[in-house]
């Protein structure tokens, strides 16, 4: 709420019956409450019909990420890997606060380099039907042996009901001994 509304019919210059007057309050009382009526539903559609870019499983994303790194070694996560939305928005909800690394576009993570992901281990997520994600993880599974992929699929759920089911695939590469 703004006192917009306020300040405009405050003004001396404006000359309103009374009856306009009770018209505008009940609007100003009626418009909130209808759109707080309508919440659960806009919530619901949108729940149904899914969001862009991933960003309504960021956080679970992290937790299939941070489950399949410490399957694979007790060590702290250094290095979390993926491609733009998903890098920047599930690299918030890590515990360990790893360093970021952009699979296709390395130069948008330059604290991170190749030589640090080779030393010190990764784990790389990309969405399994995103080409452009998906190839620098398959050609990192082909090139390391000791590289483990895990496929999740993540399915978020509003009053229990389910929303747009999303699979992954996670691959770790834990660090040189």
């Amino acid at each position: 709420m703004t006192l917009l509304p306020v300040v405009l019919l405050s003004s001396p210059s404006v000359d309103l019956s009374r009856q306009m007057l009770r018209r505008i309050v009940a609007i100003a009382i009626a418009l909130p409450l209808l759109a707080l009526i309508a919440s659960p539903i806009v919530a619901y559609v949108i729940h149904k019909r899914g969001v862009d870019n991933y960003s309504d499983q960021y956080q679970q994303i992290a937790q299939a990420v941070e489950k399949a790194w410490h399957e694979e070694t007790d060590k702290p996560l250094p290095i979390f890997a993926s491609t733009g939305n998903i890098l920047h928005g599930a690299s918030f909800y890590l515990r360990d606060k790893p360093r970021t690394y952009e699979i296709v576009t390395p130069s948008v993570t330059p604290w991170t380099g190749e030589q640090d992901v080779a030393r010190d281990g990764v784990a790389i997520v990309c969405p399994a039907v995103d080409p452009v994600c998906m190839s620098p993880l398959r050609f990192r599974a082909a090139r390391v042996r000791n590289a483990k992929r895990t496929e999740v699929e993540i399915t978020r759920t509003f009053w229990g009901v389910p929303g747009k089911p999303v699979r992954y695939v996670i691959l770790t590469q834990p660090p040189r001994q």
